[in-house]
């Protein structure tokens, strides 16, 4: 399918051997969550999430502007309730229990949450860190995904590769941060 791609991780040696390989496949479409096209709006679930009558259970305002939706704030919360529960209703029909919808929509909002995060380092080569204004966005994307704080600033601060029984930890720049976190 031209949605799904293969991405394969070459790993050499310091003489410039291959010394492993990772093979991921992965959907496409993260285009479409981090950015959209001119004239063209993110999946539509994200803005239904607007229209929930327990929205602050997720964390979101819908007087905040979420750099993945790329639309003003007045165009959330609008018209948009009928359509989620409209969503709520689809799930119920296939068989989601409550429970598994509201884990659908913490990680939905989590996903929003995530890429308003900020990084900060002294220079575009030095390692990164999440940013003092982003630390409280941290925290409500580990409460939402239900995971370790401290694991997931690593996850998004650090890259681990396992090797032939070795763990290799590199910090990563600026520009590596952001691409991991979209």
């Amino acid at each position: 399918s031209s949605r799904f791609g293969k991405y394969t991780e070459m790993v050499f040696d310091a003489e410039g051997h291959v010394s492993g390989a990772r093979l991921s496949e992965y959907l496409l479409e993260k285009s479409r969550v981090v950015g959209q096209q001119e004239g063209e709006q993110n999946f539509h679930i994200f803005y239904y999430l607007f229209g929930a009558p327990n929205i602050r259970d997720f964390a979101l305002n819908p007087e905040e502007a979420y750099m993945y939706l790329g639309v003003d704030s007045g165009v959330l919360g609008s018209g948009l309730t009928p359509m989620y529960y409209e969503v709520l209703e689809a799930l119920r029909n296939v068989g989601f229990a409550p429970e598994e919808q509201s884990a659908l929509f913490a990680v939905l909002a989590a996903i929003l949450q995530i890429g308003n995060l900020g990084f900060t380092a002294a220079s575009e080569m030095d390692p990164v860190m999440v940013n003092e204004e982003s630390e409280e966005r941290l925290y409500i994307v580990s409460c939402l995904l239900q995971v370790d704080l401290e694991g997931l600033r690593s996850a998004l601060s650090y890259a681990v590769t396992h090797t032939r029984g070795e763990t290799i930890t590199r910090q990563y720049n600026i520009t590596q941060a952001y691409d991991c976190r979209d």
